[in-house]
């Protein structure tokens, strides 16, 4: 298993410039080869599904199965205002200690550096993109998610190739933190009904 913090979020050193979709899935192709990784199973949550999904377009020999969890940006919502009030919303329904660890990450890279990774996450269609991806892909989203609303990720599952949506009872935006049992269970049950 490869996590992977990407160039100014965690506690990797921030580039001068924000980096586009496509450059960053270059970045982690270039990553998982250099780990000798192949046919891998990518997971990508809330902005990262971009990068996650040009990956699988553009490197499909490193890519078997993707997986998006709490997929932004929804089309219907893709202005700046809207994201932060919904990611406001929802730092309300996380646990504490992601709220904090997602508020003292913003302040470390820095208010401008985040709205430049906004504002490229915000020009990225993915309703387009996805569609190109021959990998199985499942959408998934906790059911209290506010920022990737039910109608939405329902779409985008529609829209892939072979594609399934998937709801986390009770979970908010980060299901993955505050139901990994259950978002475990349901990524296993996938890939057992959808093999590459």
């Amino acid at each position: 298993m490869h996590l992977i913090d990407l160039p100014g979020y965690g506690w990797t050193r921030r580039p001068d410039h924000a980096a586009s979709n496509a450059a960053t899935a270059d970045l982690i192709g270039k990553l998982l080869d250099d780990a000798g990784a192949s046919s891998c199973v990518v997971i990508g949550h809330s902005m990262g599904v971009q990068s996650a999904t040009e990956l699988a377009i553009e490197r499909p020999d490193l890519v078997s199965h993707l997986i998006l969890i709490g997929a932004a940006v929804d089309v219907e919502h893709r202005t700046v205002r809207q994201q932060a009030l919904r990611l406001g919303v929802n730092s309300v329904l996380e646990k504490p200690l992601l709220s904090m660890v997602q508020s003292f990450d913003v302040l470390r890279c820095g208010p401008r550096w985040y709205l430049a990774q906004l504002k490229l996450a915000m020009s990225y269609p993915i309703e387009f993109r996805l569609p190109l991806a021959r990998q199985p892909v499942l959408v998934l989203r906790g059911s209290r998610d506010v920022v990737a609303g039910a109608a939405w990720s329902t779409r985008l599952a529609h829209i892939a190739h072979d594609g399934t949506a998937g709801t986390i009872n009770g979970a908010p935006h980060a299901a993955h933190h505050s139901a990994d049992r259950a978002v475990g269970k349901a990524i296993t049950a996938f890939l057992g009904q959808r093999p590459s």
